[in-house]
């Protein structure tokens, strides 16, 4: 609608350019005296004429070139707005990324610190359970935990080899109440240092004898001392020994485990 108005406007314009310059031109042919002056305004017009048709066919050429620059700028901008639009979805996409990440690394951090706490925790009552154990192995066990300890404490340690380390540390504990173990070790028995082989039942009893098999005992944890057994257990102990060390297959025997009390 725009562009057919402007064409009329123009064309009317023309029009009346055309029209004023025939009138100029009769007027200038009336007032000339003679037929060579009157051909000399004529040429002198025509050339005019010619040079306002150039003029108007450059515009019109200008014109078209403008509207087509217009019509691509047009375009231009509508593809830099769909551009702009697809650039903001992105920019807001990722924006939500972040800040899932950084929930995520928030969670993460407070999952890290609550999970830190509780091996701390495990680590600590599986120390109070060793301390109110039976005595066995005492060098190996203190190590272990001492060394699992100082693992824990490490703030480069990765989380998972913290769980890892921890989860082996109480399985090795669950397995000691489960077997037969014989250990060559020295106890101190009646005030004196005494070397022997102690015999571990799980986590229910620890006997020993010497390597004489003459003196047996057992490990009264009520008042934490060994104390001597009487010489009908000897045989069961013996028996017991050899089973633990395979010397012997496995049988029933009858030990001196008394009666069975929650700690």
């Amino acid at each position: 609608m725009i562009g057919t108005f402007h064409n009329k406007i123009f064309y009317w314009t023309r029009c009346g350019l055309v029209g004023c310059w025939l009138l100029a031109l009769a007027w200038t042919v009336a007032a000339a005296e003679s037929p060579e002056a009157v051909q000399t305004v004529m040429v002198d017009e025509i050339a005019v004429l010619r040079q306002a048709q150039q003029a108007e066919e450059r515009w019109a050429e200008e014109k078209s070139d403008l509207r087509a620059d217009y019509e691509t700028l047009q375009a231009e901008r509508a593809q830099l707005e769909k551009q702009t639009a697809a650039l903001a979805a992105e920019i807001d996409g990722r924006r939500g990324r972040l800040e899932e990440m950084e929930r995520q690394r928030v969670e993460s951090a407070r999952i890290e610190a609550e999970l830190q706490g509780l091996l701390e925790t495990i680590v600590h009552r599986l120390e109070e359970a060793v301390g109110r154990d039976l005595p066995f192995l005492p060098t190996e066990r203190s190590e272990r935990l001492a060394a699992l300890k100082a693992f824990l404490a490490r703030p480069d340690a990765d989380l998972s080899e913290k769980c890892r380390r921890a989860m082996e540390a109480l399985q090795v504990e669950t397995q000691y109440g489960y077997g037969l173990e014989v250990d060559e070790t020295q106890i101190d028995f009646a005030g004196r240092p005494l070397v022997v082989e102690v015999l571990r039942v799980g986590r229910l009893a620890l006997f020993f004898r010497t390597p004489d098999g003459r003196t047996i005992g057992w490990y009264d944890r009520a008042e934490a001392a060994w104390k001597p057994l009487a010489g009908r257990y000897a045989e069961a102990i013996h028996q017991t020994c050899d089973m633990a060390l395979r010397r012997r297959p496995v049988d029933l025997v009858k030990l001196p485990l008394g009666r069975i009390t929650a700690p």
